[in-house]
């Protein structure tokens, strides 16, 4: 056996090299070294600006970005946004200083007004909301540093059986999901107590990553719970769970409705003693009956679904546990609250071998079209199909339309308020295949994993929220076969906010699309404040990525107050001008937005490494770099140099070259003195404190060169 990147078997000199596609029929996925990249990217395209968005000047406020336009400075062409702001005044900014701009996230242009280039009202917003960041800040990092200061129990991360249990997986791991478990065994191999956002797309193998640390806590003799919002995610985890763990004698008892008061007495019992290993269960395990021996690792499947006082309640109890949650669409908190690291975040963005995209049509509820649907799908493929309403009032008019329209099919009725057992029955049908249709209320949005459901049909589907049609969508289309939504609506009863859900939903439509939609409640709902619990916040005053920006600038800052040795890195961004052709040909990239997301992509350089890579990138994808867009790199490598040396100004003009530097403090004042004061230099100090280089209007070199010469002798 031997290591080589081989596409397909070969035969060569008489040897034959066989690769493990021939023998298995997949590639084995191996882990990615290209993970903070990707999160980097993801982010990024959340992120992403296009014509006539809101954007947020840092120094300006909030405007509307109209179009890339080519602006001649100092006789040479640069590109420019063309940014509008109230009474529509204009500001052309240079792309290559685009990070002064974010995107403002919430496009509702009804509600949001531009603010008048200049005025004081947006200075003062920006300070309001510095201050409220502030105290944000201390409490986060309050409540971060009490975690730190507890130590979590030892969870032995190389037990011996841990392979072997890990070969009872019967699919292939993705690299994501490779990625997620190693986070999670480097969370427990440090001493302090963890808390992990996964964030991973309906059916993209979540629960296999809870599933291997359940595993190694429980061989370490550490109780876990997994705490979940309905009774059928709690009884499908439980099934799953005896499945997998009864071979390694670990014990999985579960907590719910579907339990009878004299079994649920006797597991409390049990707990306390230490008896069992895993209690999955629904808010029963918030019973004050309710104790552990030793408490270690607490998970929140599907927490979006979870409150916070409730979440927050673990935690007190056991202030040692690691905590993991689950999500395919976060809650704006959250999210906010991993965006700005203050939990750590783990992505599963790569879909499951041979998985298809649900292929979803959102249209007014008509008769026709849906007879159609479920005949298609229960006599042409041979599936199951859930009808899905938002109000138990809703089941009696569906049930007419089953009985006037499909009067030869078989189907159950479900929702939250049947007896135990007569919940448990009607599904158990369904799950066996003797009845093809489910009429259902939202219950069946977490949790139902079953592979030959492949449409579902959501009625009055504007009364349901963003995260919650996600994920009814979900739980279609979970094996090789292409699944389908039908996501319907009245007419009468559609509302702007209803409408705008409606259309994210139909544009959603490829795989992995649920951070894509978290990112987008978070637009349309507001982040809120990341302690408390309301949900619309003061974020809509500056825009969302400034927020976090803000947020994140604070925090860093606030460590740096408590720990000497962090280093705050330097937040201002230099203004550059040098005279050279500086833009992206439109020959070479065509697509206004496509342009305009490369620019953005090259404006948050901060390293010489990530230049390389994204021209191997461009060339990949557009062919080779035209020297315009050479010049902009060339004038990014001198901005990381500006930066590492205090210099928030680097001007060309016809005599020679102004030096500024940021708060008037060089890094070597020293070094300039004695430059300025050599008599074979052209370094002259000026009283305010800014540096001159005299070339006597003669350039014998190229700019940008002379540039870095200059940079590298006062560094």
């Amino acid at each position: 056996i031997t290591s080589l990147k081989i596409e397909e078997s070969l035969e060569f000199n008489d040897v034959l090299f066989i690769n493990e596609k021939t023998i298995f029929g997949y590639t084995f996925a191996v882990k990615s070294s290209q993970k903070n990249n990707k999160q980097k990217f993801v982010f990024e395209e959340l992120n992403k600006l296009s014509q006539g968005s809101l954007l947020v000047h840092s120094d300006y406020g909030i405007c509307r970005f109209n179009n890339i336009k080519k602006i001649n400075l100092n006789d040479s062409v640069h590109d420019c946004l063309e940014l509008e702001f109230a009474d529509s005044q204009k500001l052309f900014l240079p792309v290559e200083n685009l990070s002064y701009v974010t995107k403002y996230g919430n496009d509702d242009e009804t509600s949001i007004s531009l603010d008048k280039l200049g005025a004081s009202s947006w200075q003062k917003r920006k300070a309001e909301a510095k201050k409220k960041i502030k105290d944000a800040a201390k409490k986060l990092i309050k409540i971060a540093s009490k975690r730190l200061e507890s130590k979590s129990y030892q969870i032995n991360t190389n037990h011996t059986e841990y392979d072997k249990f890990c070969s009872t997986f019967p699919f292939v791991e993705t690299d994501d999901q490779l990625n997620a478990i190693n986070d999670v065994i480097n969370d427990f191999e440090k001493d302090t107590p963890s808390d992990r956002l996964i964030v991973g797309d309906v059916a993209f193998g979540k629960t296999e990553v809870i599933i291997r640390a359940l595993f190694l806590a429980a061989k370490s003799k550490i109780q876990s719970i997994v705490f979940v919002p309905t009774t059928l995610l709690s009884r499908q985890h439980y099934n799953n769970f005896i499945k997998r763990f009864n071979l390694f004698d670990i014990k999985v008892a579960e907590v719910s409705r579907l339990i009878s008061k004299k079994e649920k007495n006797k597991i409390y019992k049990e707990c306390t003693e230490g008896n069992i290993d895993i209690l999955i269960g629904t808010h029963a395990l918030l019973s004050d009956k309710l104790s552990f021996k030793k408490l270690g690792l607490i998970i929140y499947d599907e927490e979006q679904k979870l409150g916070t006082i409730q979440k927050e309640k673990f935690k007190e109890i056991a202030p040692k546990a690691h905590c993991i949650s689950l999500s395919a669409t976060p809650i704006p908190r959250t999210l906010s609250m991993s965006l700005s690291g203050i939990r750590d975040l783990s992505l599963i963005l790569t879909a499951p071998f041979e998985r298809m995209a649900v292929r979803t049509y959102v249209s007014p509820f008509d008769s026709l079209t849906i007879t159609e649907a479920i005949k298609r799908e229960i006599y042409g493929r041979k599936n199951g199909v859930y009808f899905v309403v938002p109000r138990k009032k809703d089941l009696p008019f569906i049930e007419q339309f089953l009985n006037d329209n499909l009067p030869e099919i078989k189907y159950v009725i479900t929702h939250g308020q049947l007896s135990p057992k007569l919940l448990e029955s009607r599904i158990s049908k369904f799950y066996n295949q003797e009845v093809p249709l489910m009429l259902s209320t939202n219950i069946i949005e977490n949790g139902l994993d079953l592979p030959h459901v492949n449409t579902i049909i959501v009625y009055r589907s504007n009364i349901f929220s963003l995260a919650a049609l996600y994920q009814l969508k979900g739980r279609v289309g979970r094996s090789s076969k292409r699944g389908y939504a039908y996501i319907t609506y009245k007419e009468s009863e559609l509302k702007d906010n209803g409408r705008k859900r409606l259309s994210i939903i139909n544009s959603s439509d490829h795989l992995g699309a649920g951070f894509n939609i978290a990112s987008q409640d978070l637009d349309i709902r507001g982040g809120g404040s990341i302690i408390g619990e309301e949900q619309s916040g003061f974020i809509k005053e500056i825009g969302t990525e400034l927020y976090h920006q803000m947020l994140e600038e604070e925090i860093n800052l606030q460590k740096s107050k408590i720990n000497k040795e962090i280093e705050i890195k330097s937040i201002f961004q230099p203004i550059i001008k040098i005279p050279e052709e500086i833009f992206i040909p439109e020959k070479y990239i065509n697509d206004v937005d496509l342009r305009l997301s490369i620019y953005k992509r090259i404006s948050k350089i901060t390293y010489q490494k990530e230049i390389e890579e994204i021209k191997i990138e461009l060339v990949d994808r557009f062919g080779q770099i035209p020297f315009q867009l050479k010049n902009l790199f060339k004038l990014v490598e001198i901005k990381i140099l500006c930066i590492n040396c205090n210099i928030d100004k680097f001007e060309f003009s016809k005599k020679g070259i102004l030096i500024g530097f940021h708060n008037n403090l060089p890094k070597k004042p020293k070094k300039l003195l004695s430059l300025s004061l050599s008599k074979n230099n052209s370094f002259l100090l000026r009283p305010d404190q800014k540096l001159f280089y005299d070339f006597s209007g003669n350039i014998v070199e190229n700019r940008f060169e002379l540039s870095k010469k200059i940079i590298n002798l006062i560094k």
